[in-house]
């Protein structure tokens, strides 16, 4: 999964990690359904036929390409609210899921239905603060341009169980959902650092099955940054405490 976007003052450059195919034959809501169900049954030890499988694989690929025009426009947009409320710095990136973590994502999630899932697209705003991120969320919350579904997924009021912070939307766009997120610098910083761990030393982390014990210690991880960004310890500080976090990594995790 990859996201793309250059800080404020050159000007922010956004791609897609895949192409986003041919979106003139998008499946019907009703088609999309079925891949979620098949696949998994296959993965459980029903195995489709190879023709069988192709064919629920191109029903997930269409419907994949099918969020790459709304997403595009949607990340405009959200440009555009970010740089009239981020009172400065920030950065905006959107991405395509990739194949293998939309079958996964499937695999994983037995009531999954793949017309519901509202991440195989999504937009990101990095801001220099929280009250940033307020004023953005605010602001999106006016606009007309696309549906905000009510909720707000508030992961900086309740992490989820790693650490993890940030502020998320669900817009609806063109007749597909896009996951808009907004975060901090601190929890960007801190989203890169279990990014580049996750590639490097295989913790699972996305898959959710990371290790209790690294779980734990990027929680802790994500804590620092909190306070860094609070104002309770400086740079050098932080960073002296992550290097800390980072050595108690169970060995051949580091």
């Amino acid at each position: 999964m990859c996201w793309f976007g250059e800080p404020v003052g050159v000007e922010t450059v956004s791609s897609l990690c895949d192409d986003g195919g041919d979106v003139s034959e998008r499946p019907s809501k009703e088609r999309v359904k079925r891949p979620g169900e098949r696949l998994r049954a296959h993965q459980a030890g029903d195995p489709m036929g190879v023709d069988a499988l192709l064919v629920e694989l191109d029903v997930v690929g269409r419907w994949r390409a099918a969020h790459a025009a709304p997403l595009t426009r949607v990340a405009a947009n959200l440009r555009y609210y970010v740089a009239e409320a981020s009172g400065g710095f920030f950065v905006v990136g959107q991405r395509l899921k990739r194949m293998e973590t939309i079958r996964d994502k499937l695999d994983r999630e037995p009531q999954m239905v793949l017309s519901r899932m509202h991440d195989i697209a999504g937009a990101r705003a990095v801001l220099a603060g929280e009250d940033a991120v307020d004023r953005v969320l605010g602001r999106l919350r006016e606009q007309r341009r696309w549906e905000l579904m009510p909720r707000t997924w508030d992961y900086v009021a309740h992490p989820k169980p790693d650490g993890y912070r940030a502020k998320h939307l669900v817009v609806r766009k063109d007749g597909v959902l896009i996951e808009v997120q907004l975060r901090t610098a601190s929890q960007h910083a801190w989203a890169e650092l279990v990014e580049q761990l996750d590639r490097d030393h295989g913790l699972q982390l996305k898959a959710g099955r990371a290790a209790p014990e690294v779980t734990a210690i990027l929680r802790r991880a994500s804590a620092t940054f909190a306070q860094l960004e609070a104002g309770e310890l400086d740079r050098t500080a932080t960073l002296k405490r992550i290097g800390e976090l980072l050595g108690e990594l169970p060995k051949g995790r580091r």
